[in-house]
């Protein structure tokens, strides 16, 4: 049945509609409703007589014979038509059945299953890349594409089978000399005539420009043969692909000349090459960073206006050839001419000034900042995904990373502009947190966030999201700093059992850099001594059996045999003492040297864990400092000569800062060691002089990082031995050490300032070739460029031994050598800054 409320409506409108049959014809808008209520109700074939009356007019005196009006009878015959209707639907959904369901079935809850909700859930939560990651790899994918030999044999042997069909003397008409002579000036050739190549330097070069030579003669007579005026290539001689071989043949072999060639033949041919094929010659310029060649291409091709492509391509090949000036300087120069380039450019230039190391580098770290605002006013106000995450990175570089700078660009990206992070991103964002000083575990919270906060239904992460190598690094660059040994331990069993995983980043990802931060961590690592540990576990070593005995007490396999399930043993202690941090580390490097790679296999299919690890000098380093840090100066300055020398890694400076401030910067020492450290570190210094009389020479920004001896660190070397030397109470070797060090680096080359730089300018204009936002003050920039010097710090334990042992001309001296750095240091603040220093009221009088 109908609803009661429903069959009263219905009632309602059919008897409100009755008394309006019986008015007078005249009433028009009556006569309007009823026109319209009889058109909305009338047959789909076409008008009835009865709504064809309503719509003639009135002609008064149309009676019947009894003198009723003609249009009361048809108006009541519509009504009754129209009532009919109704009834005919009402009884329609009466047969229906019951429509709505009861009170119970509405209340009652649905229940769906597991399964259910998953799929409902599934499209929600859905991958973005899934929807186009499903698709079928055509035919031409699989294919394997054919030799170089084979390309050119097919080329020759169809060149002249074609050569055959023209004909020897040219067509004397008319129209084939006019259009021989159209053909002789073509747009985009500088020459009439397309002069012959040489022979090449090599086999290779010669057999292409053979074929070049003779498709170019073969297209002139080939349109100098035809009547019509089109200059199309004759099918089947050369497809598109093949031109892009010749193209790239003739790059591979270093033949620029005959790659410009090509585009000129393929445009006498009457195809126009497309924009990747004109690409393809300025990108081989631009990745050799062939400056002039890439300017005057467009020139050579009489190409106008260059794509953005074409821009990008010229910037490249500025910053490969290491002229970031010049690279600027274009990029401020398309600005002016409303042309800016892409953002691909400016990322190019930015990570080029970024990546630039030793004297000098701050300055031009501090030139990229201020280019990326610079960016984001005149030419792109929203940066990429890659761009933020770049400059996120750069923040982890500094000595003092600015955690909050690095979230606020993170929030920026994702929550103001809606930017979708990936692993490089959050991998960014995490270094930073990890390297800061007091938000190292928010680089934990970014970690679980990255892995969490974006699961589809079946609780998977995205591919764009998945930890990678770096990943892992950052979060041991953490787990370093707090001297957190059991969350490396973690860390480290984590990878190990991705690398054993097939479906995990392999063994690739734990490579030497990674290995350095655990070692480290055992370095960094503070052993709380705890006797009732130590005892507990000892009583619990002797409960297992034998065979549980013979397993080693750490995280990682001690063989490639070992299953993953061992990573997990729940009996994993850290080490209570200062022998059993050293015990584990000389494990774990034992480790590493079994797992280098021999030229004889090995058993079993697995590869070694720390099979991809380098023996390098950073590496060694960590692995002395576990020595340094926990272990007295005989076995570690023993282990110092022996880890070297016996794989044949050479020292850096930083190998012999270790050996020369361990024992000098807090550490608990007695006088006995101290006196030990000092007779080993005094062969260790005649070395450091050596490395750092080269290293100073060779001190500039074109040199490597590992090369240089930056001045900090020859600071770090003096202070280091003068303090052991003073410790010792050796106060007159410290003096004469200091003497040495003033004639070496006097405090007056202190008093250089370096020249600006011309993209720094400080005045403020609104229209320049350099950036006009910066985000840099000069004073917040560090200066990298200064030579040695020591500060009144770095000799006040001297100050005070000489003090304590009244040593008047000691004290005068290194009064005096704290005083002279201090003013040279201020006179080069007051030249860089353009500043005058004003003496205090108490200093004048």
């Amino acid at each position: 049945m109908l609803p009661a409320t429903l069959l009263e409506l219905i009632s309602q409108r059919i008897s409100a509609s009755a008394p309006a049959v019986q008015v007078r014809y005249h009433a028009l808008g009556r006569a309007r409703s009823l026109h319209q209520l009889a058109l909305q109700h009338a047959p789909p074939v076409g008008h009835t007589p009865e709504i064809q009356l309503l719509k003639t007019p009135h002609r008064g005196g149309e009676k019947n014979a009894q003198g009723h009006d003609l249009r009361t009878a048809r108006q009541a015959e519509v009504h009754a038509q129209i009532v009919s209707e109704f009834e005919a639907r009402i009884a329609a959904l009466q047969s229906m059945g019951p429509l709505l369901k009861t009170n119970e079935e509405i209340e009652s809850p649905s229940h769906y299953e597991e399964a259910q909700l998953r799929d409902i859930y599934q499209d929600l939560l859905a991958f973005p890349e899934e929807a186009t990651s499903n698709h079928k790899i055509s035919k031409s994918d699989t294919t394997v594409a054919p030799s170089s030999i084979q390309i050119i044999e097919s080329l020759e042997a169809r060149l002249s089978a074609f050569e055959t069909t023209i004909a020897p003397l040219p067509n004397s008409s008319l129209s084939a000399q006019l259009q021989a002579e159209r053909v002789r000036t073509v747009p985009g050739d500088q020459e009439s005539d397309l002069v012959p190549l040489q022979p090449g330097t090599s086999p290779l070069s010669s057999r292409l420009r053979s074929i070049i030579n003779r498709l170019g003669t073969f297209f002139d007579k080939w349109t100098a043969n035809m009547v019509t005026e089109t200059t199309a290539t004759p099918l089947g001689l050369i497809s598109t692909s093949e031109w892009d071989y010749l193209l790239k043949a003739c790059l591979e072999v270093n033949d620029t000349l005959a790659s410009e060639r090509v585009l000129a033949v393929m445009k006498r041919s009457g195809m126009a090459p497309s924009d990747e094929q004109y690409d393809i010659p300025l990108d081989w310029y631009a990745v050799n960073g062939m400056v002039e060649q890439a300017d005057t291409y467009f020139s050579r091709l009489n190409i106008d206006v260059p794509r953005d492509r074409q821009r990008d391509l010229c910037i490249k090949a500025r910053v490969k050839a290491g002229r970031l000036d010049d690279a600027c300087a274009l990029i401020h120069s398309l600005e002016a001419q409303a042309t800016p380039a892409p953002m691909q450019s400016y990322t190019r230039v930015i990570q080029a000034l970024l990546r630039q190391s030793g004297p000098g580098s701050e300055l031009l770290k501090a030139q990229a900042w201020d280019m990326f605002s610079h960016m984001r006013y005149v030419a792109h106000a929203i940066p990429d995904e890659f761009m933020y995450s770049v400059m996120i990175r750069s923040i982890a570089e500094s000595s003092d990373p600015e955690a909050e700078r690095a979230l606020d660009l993170f929030t920026e990206m994702t929550v103001d502009h809606g930017i979708t992070p990936t692993n490089f991103s959050y991998n960014a964002v995490i270094l930073v947190c990890a390297r800061s000083k007091n938000m190292k575990l928010e680089a934990f919270r970014l970690a679980r966030e990255m892995l969490t906060a974006h699961r589809n239904a079946f609780g998977e992460t995205p591919s764009r999201l998945r930890p990678d190598k770096y990943t892992f690094i950052a979060l041991l660059d953490a787990a370093k700093r707090m001297g957190d040994l059991p969350r490396t331990r973690w860390i480290l069993a984590q990878m190990v059992q991705e690398a054993r995983n097939p479906r995990g980043i392999g063994t690739r990802c734990i490579d030497s850099r990674v290995m350095k931060h655990v070692f480290q961590s055992y370095a960094s690592y503070r052993p709380p001594f705890r006797k009732n540990v130590l005892t507990e576990r000892l009583s619990t070593e002797n409960k297992l059996p034998e065979e549980e005995n013979a397993q080693p007490e750490m995280l990682i396999p001690p063989s490639s045999d070992t299953s993953v399930q061992a990573t997990r043993r729940p009996r994993s202690y850290t080490p209570q003492t200062h022998q059993e941090v050293i015990k584990e580390a000389t494990r774990l490097w034992e480790r590493v040297l079994e797992d280098q790679p021999s030229g004889q296999p090995r058993d079993g299919d697995r590869r070694p864990v720390f099979s991809n690890v380098t023996l390098n000098t950073d590496l060694a380093n960590a692995y002395m400092a576990v020595f340094f840090a926990h272990s007295p100066p005989e076995a570690s300055f023993k282990v110092f000569g022996e880890v070297y020398d016996s794989l044949d890694i050479p020292r850096n400076a930083e190998s012999y800062i270790l050996a020369l401030t361990t024992y000098t910067n807090g550490k608990r020492s007695t006088k006995s060691e101290l006196r030990t450290a000092l007779d080993l570190a005094r062969g260790v210094w005649d070395s450091w002089l050596r490395l750092e009389s080269s290293g100073v020479a060779q001190m500039s920004l074109a040199q490597p990082k590992s090369t240089v001896v930056d001045a900090r660190l020859v600071e770090k070397a003096w202070v280091g031995m003068l303090r052991l030397l003073t410790l010792n109470g050796r106060l007159d070797e410290a003096v004469e050490l200091l003497r040495r060090f003033v004639e070496r680096y006097p405090p007056a080359l202190v008093k250089q300032a370096s020249p600006p730089h011309p993209m720094r300018s400080p005045r403020v204009i609104l229209y320049a070739d350099r950036p006009l936002v910066r985000l840099t003050e000069r004073s917040s920039v560090p200066e990298d460029r200064i030579t040695p010097f020591l500060t009144f710090v770095d000799i006040e334990l001297l100050h005070q031994r000489a003090v304590a042992m009244r040593r008047h001309k000691h004290i005068a001296y290194i009064t005096w050598v704290g005083r002279a750095y201090e003013g040279s240091l201020r006179k080069r603040r007051d030249e860089t800054f353009k500043s005058v220093y004003k003496k205090s009221p108490e200093t004048t009088t």
